[in-house]
C-alpha cells in the first residue's frame, strides 16, 4: 500500500532525540533508550530494532500514566518520538514475525500518543504514506484518534490477514475512547465498513459486537450480522441432538454469575425461579472463579483455547433449554450463541440487546417496554414478554444515611461504565454546565473497562470536553466504598443511548433523584419505566434539551429537589421495587415451560410477532 501524492520522503534523521535509558512510569523498570533505537537503526538491525521497540510498548500497555506528572509526560514524549521517527525511516522494513504483534499493539500505542504532546501518530503517519510496502506501519499507526483519512478498501485489499487484524485492534479493547469525540466518530465510521470478507480475529471478536451498541447504534444489526456469518462460517457444523436429551435439564451459560456484576442482579431472580423444577448446570465462561453456585446441580467449565472452544461436556448434559443472560460481554458467548448447545435456546436482559442472527431462538422481555414494532426492529430472535420490563433488581444490603450536603457545589453523580461514557452525552453535560448558575461538579465512577493505558486518555478526553474544575472521576471502587460515595451526591443522571436499571436503583435507595432519558430500546427503557411506576413521571426526559431541563431545575431550585428528595426517601423498596421480582419471576418460569412445550409448533408457524405469557 503505498500513496505518492504526499510527496517525496522525509530526510533520515530529521528527529532525534538522544536520551539515556528511561524508567518507565509507575516504578516498574522497562528499559527503552533512544540511543539504542538510533544505534539499531544505522546498524539496520531491523529484528533487533523491531524487538525493542515491541518490548517498550507491551510493557507500556500496562501503565497508568499520571496527568499531573511531568516526568511520565515526558516519557511518552520520548517514547512516541523515538518510535515515529524509526517507523519514517523509509529503508525500516517490520519482519514478518513481528507484523501481527504491532498491529495488535495499535490501541497501545494510540493511548500513549494521546497523552503525549503529540496527540496523536498522524505526524508519522502522513509521511509512512508516502512509502511503498508500508502496510504494518499504517496498521500500527492508523488508530481510532486519528484524523488522517484512508481508504479502508485499499486497506483490505493489501493485505487481507493483516487488515481483518487491524480491524478489530482499531476498535480495540478499551472504551474509555468513546469520550472522545474523534474517536467516536471514527469507530461509527469503522463499524459501517465492517465486511464478511474479514478474517475472524477470535480473541477480539466480541470488542467490536460488544462495542458497536454504545458507538453506533445504527451499525449495530450490520456488524453483528456479520461477525454471525464469519463465526458460522468458521465454525465446526451442529451436533446432531444429543442422545442423552432431557427435558427437564437447563444449561446456564454466562461469564458473570456472582452478586456484584450487574448482569447477576439483574437477571438472578428469573434464574431462581426454575430451580426445584429443572435440573440445572452453570457453564462457566473464560476461567471465572468465584460464582454463585447456589441454585445450581453442577459447574462446567467452558474456554477458548488456541481459538477454538471445546462444548462436548455442555453436549453431553442434554440439556432440553440453553439460556444466555449476557451474549456479547466476551468472546466465548458470542462463540456459542452461533452453536446449536440445546434445541430451545434463550437470552434475556442480562446484557439486553439482540444478537441479530445468531442461533438463539427466543429472547425474553418485558411487554411493558416492548411493542410488536420494536420486536421485529430491535431483535432477530422471537420475543418472548413476560409482565413486567424483563429485568428486576436485587436487594440493597447498605445502610442508608441520608448525610446532610452542602448547598454548592452540587455534585451529580454519572455512575456510567466507560461503555456508557460517549462524547455526545458528555456534550450534554457541557450544556448543562455553562447553563448552570450554581458550581456543578460531575462524578464518574467508570469501574472496567478502561484498558491498555486507557484511564488517563479517558479523563482527558472527559476533561477536555466538560473541563476539570466540573470533573471528578473515581477509580473501580468495592460495592461499599461506592455507595458510601455516592449518598453524597445532590442527584444522579443516567446515561444515553444506553442507560441502566442498577443504575437508577442505586441512587433511589440512596434517596437520590435521578433523570433518566428515554429512548426506544429496552436498555433505555428500564429507568423510565421504574420511574414511572414509583410515580416519578416529571423525572423522565425524552430530549437532550428536556434532559437539559430537569437536570437544571434540580441542580437551582434547592426547594424542588428537597421536595422530590423527600418523597424519593419515602419508596417502599420491599414492595415496589426488589418486591417485584417476586411476582413477576415465576412468569419466567412458566416462559420456560411454554416454550419446551411448544418450540416445535413454534418454530413451523413462521411468524416473528412476539409471544405473550400471561
Amino acid at each position: 500500500m503505498s500513496d505518492s501524492t504526499n510527496g517525496q520522503s522525509p530526510a533520515e534523521n530529521s528527529v532525534v532525540c538522544q536520551t539515556p535509558a528511561e524508567p518507565a512510569p509507575g516504578g516498574q523498570q522497562v528499559e527503552f533508550s533512544t540511543s539504542k533505537c538510533i544505534d539499531l537503526l544505522q546498524a539496520k538491525e531491523w529484528d533487533a530494532l523491531s524487538k525493542y521497540l515491541l518490548d517498550g510498548l507491551i510493557g507500556l500497555s500496562q501503565f497508568d500514566f499520571d496527568l499531573s506528572n511531568e516526568h511520565h509526560r515526558h516519557y511518552a514524549d520520548i517514547f512516541v518520538q523515538t518510535l515515529m521517527f524509526c517507523f519514517c525511516h523509509s529503508e525500516y522494513q517490520i519482519p514478518e514475525k513481528y507484523a501481527e504483534v504491532f498491529i495488535r499493539q495499535n490501541e497501545t500505542l494510540s493511548n500513549i500518543a494521546y497523552f503525549s504532546s503529540f496527540g496523536t501518530t498522524d505526524p508519522a503517519l502522513k509521511i509512512v504514506l508516502r512509502y511503498p510496502d508500508n502496510i504494518v506501519k499504517v496498521l500500527t499507526l492508523y488508530s481510532a484518534r486519528s484524523k488522517v483519512s484512508i481508504n479502508r478498501d485499499a486497506i483490505m485489499s493489501t493485505n487481507l490477514h493483516l487488515a481483518s487484524i487491524w480491524y478489530f485492534a482499531f476498535v480495540g479493547d478499551d472504551f474509555g475512547k468513546l469520550a472522545s469525540p474523534v474517536a467516536l466518530e471514527n469507530l461509527r465510521e469503522h463499524f459501517r465498513h465492517l465486511d464478511t470478507q474479514v478474517k475472524l480475529a477470535t480473541p477480539e471478536l466480541n470488542h467490536a459486537y460488544f462495542m458497536v451498541t454504545y458507538a453506533a447504534p445504527d451499525a449495530e444489526a450490520h456488524v453483528k450480522r456479520t461477525i454471525n456469518r464469519i463465526i458460522q462460517r468458521e465454525s465446526p457444523p451442529d451436533l446432531p441432538q444429543s442422545p442423552k436429551l432431557r427435558r427437564d435439564r437447563i444449561v446456564v451459560i454466562t461469564s458473570f454469575w456472582y452478586p456484584a456484576h450487574a448482569v447477576y442482579r439483574t437477571i438472578s431472580k428469573f434464574a431462581k425461579a426454575l430451580k426445584g423444577k429443572y435440573k440445572m448446570t452453570l457453564v462457566v465462561l473464560d476461567g471465572v472463579k468465584d460464582v454463585d453456585m447456589d441454585l445450581f446441580d453442577e459447574r462446567i467449565d467452558v474456554a477458548i483455547v488456541n481459538g477454538n472452544i471445546d462444548t462436548s461436556a455442555v453436549y453431553n448434559v442434554g440439556a432440553m433449554v440453553a439460556f444466555y443472560p449476557d451474549v456479547g460481554m466476551s468472546a466465548s458467548s458470542v462463540i456459542l450463541a452461533n452453536q446449536r448447545l440445546a434445541p430451545i435456546q434463550i437470552m434475556a436482559c442480562g446484557h439486553p440487546v439482540s444478537t441479530f442472527g445468531s442461533k438463539i431462538d427466543y429472547f425474553l422481555s418485558g411487554r411493558d417496554i416492548e411493542t410488536e414494532e420494536r420486536a421485529r426492529r430491535n431483535y432477530s430472535e422471537r420475543l418472548v414478554l413476560i409482565p413486567g420490563r424483563g429485568a428486576t433488581p436485587n436487594k440493597i444490603e447498605w445502610p442508608r444515611k441520608y448525610p446532610v450536603k452542602s448547598q454548592e457545589p452540587v455534585i451529580v453523580f454519572c455512575p456510567w461504565s466507560a461503555p456508557k461514557t460517549n462524547a455526545d452525552i458528555l456534550r450534554v453535560l457541557k450544556k448543562i454546565s455553562d447553563r448552570s448558575k450554581k458550581h456543578v461538579v460531575f462524578h464518574f465512577s467508570p469501574g472496567g473497562g478502561l484498558r491498555r493505558n486507557g484511564y488517563t486518555p479517558y479523563v482527558m478526553a472527559i476533561h477536555e470536553i466538560l473541563g476539570p474544575e466540573h470533573v471528578v472521576i473515581h477509580p473501580p471502587m468495592a460495592t461499599q466504598d461506592y455507595l458510601e460515595r455516592f449518598e453524597q451526591a445532590h442527584l444522579c443522571l443516567d446515561a444515553f443511548p444506553f442507560g441502566g436499571l442498577n443504575t437508577i436503583v442505586d441512587p433511589l435507595y440512596l434517596g437520590i433523584p435521578p433523570i433518566a432519558y428515554e429512548g426506544t430500546r429496552s436498555f433505555n427503557q428500564y429507568a423510565a419505566h421504574l420511574l414511572r411506576k414509583l410515580g416519578f413521571a416529571e423525572l423522565i426526559a425524552g430530549s437532550d434539551e428536556d434532559y437539559i431541563a430537569k437536570a437544571l431545575r434540580l441542580i437551582e431550585d434547592t426547594e424542588y429537589r428537597e421536595e422530590i428528595t423527600r418523597r424519593v426517601a419515602k419508596i417502599d423498596f420491599a414492595r415496589d421495587v426488589f418486591g417485584e421480582g417476586e411476582h413477576v419471576a415465576p412468569y419466567f418460569a412458566k416462559a420456560v415451560e411454554y416454550l419446551i412445550e411448544h418450540h416445535d409448533d413454534l418454530s413451523r408457524d413462521g411468524s416473528n410477532g412476539p409471544i405473550y405469557v400471561d
